[in-house]
């Protein structure tokens, strides 16, 4: 069973309604942007106490290395305390939304010219999972660009896969780049019957930042306050050609595009 880099299953696009030809895709980072904390924490309550003070999984951390952390993780939760995927999935549901957030979700869903996707460095089962708990599986209409996950066919264990190898952007991971996601979202908005006007991009950290430097004047990025990017922004704000928000919860940022995106028609 795979858990795709891109999620467009057929219930999926049953969802959607009629399109017009001018629309707005507005781009989602999901670790503390729509979740209100980092996704492996879930992993975290799971572990039994004596490998929180493991040396190994903390150098992981401090290195950004993620999928590495993530692949010792899950193997400590399925291998060692022998969790099965049910159990992973029922923690990662707990995981709080960001205040106001799923409102925000809701009212652009049903939004005639807006589409969304979701460009995570998390990993498919984790969204997929936190979705279903919200009620969220058909919001996302223009998809989940993440690591994908897949069960192991005889162990039923998990296992995270790279969305991608890059090597030419200096800015992200070696398994995903946000930036070649997006010129990938940008270069198809004459595709077909989608004509995208204008983007939006929420995020709140630097391997957001790869992203937002592919926007033009027309788009918006809504950077979190508090949170990395934002603490670094000055330092690349030249960089950018695109229009500015700043947030601190789904509350803010929904009177934020009000006030600056009125072609959303919210």
């Amino acid at each position: 069973m795979l858990f795709g880099s891109l999620i467009r299953s057929p219930t999926l696009w049953r969802c959607f309604g009629s399109r017009s030809k001018h629309r707005v895709l507005v781009t989602f980072d999901f670790d503390k942007t729509i979740i209100d904390e980092d996704s492996y924490v879930a992993l975290l309550r799971l572990l039994a106490p004596e490998y929180h003070r493991k040396k190994q999984l903390q150098s992981l951390i401090n290195d950004s290395r993620w999928l590495e952390y993530l692949e010792r993780v899950l193997h400590l939760l399925q291998r060692k305390q022998h969790l099965s995927a049910a159990q992973i999935a029922k923690s990662v549901r707990k995981l709080k939304p960001v205040p106001g957030i799923l409102n925000l979700l809701r009212r652009l869903e049903h939004n005639k010219v807006v589409d969304m996707c979701i460009l995570s460095d998390a990993n498919s089962f984790f969204i997929t999972e936190w979705l279903a708990a919200y009620d969220l599986d058909c919001t996302f209409q223009a998809g989940v660009y993440t690591n994908p996950v897949c069960v192991h066919p005889e162990s039923q264990h998990l296992v995270v896969m790279p969305y991608e190898h890059q090597t030419h952007c200096d800015y992200c991971p070696e398994n995903l780049c946000k930036g070649g996601v997006m010129d990938m979202l940008i270069m198809s908005k004459s595709n077909g019957d989608k004509t995208y006007s204008s983007f939006i991009y929420v995020g709140d950290s630097c391997n957001d930042l790869c992203a937002i430097r592919r926007l033009g004047t027309s788009d918006i990025a809504c950077v979190r306050w508090g949170e990395e990017l934002h603490d670094n922004l000055s330092v690349y704000r030249k960089e950018l050609k695109c229009q500015l928000i700043h947030w601190r919860d789904g509350y803010e940022l929904e009177e934020q595009l009000l006030a600056m995106h009125h072609q959303l028609h919210l």
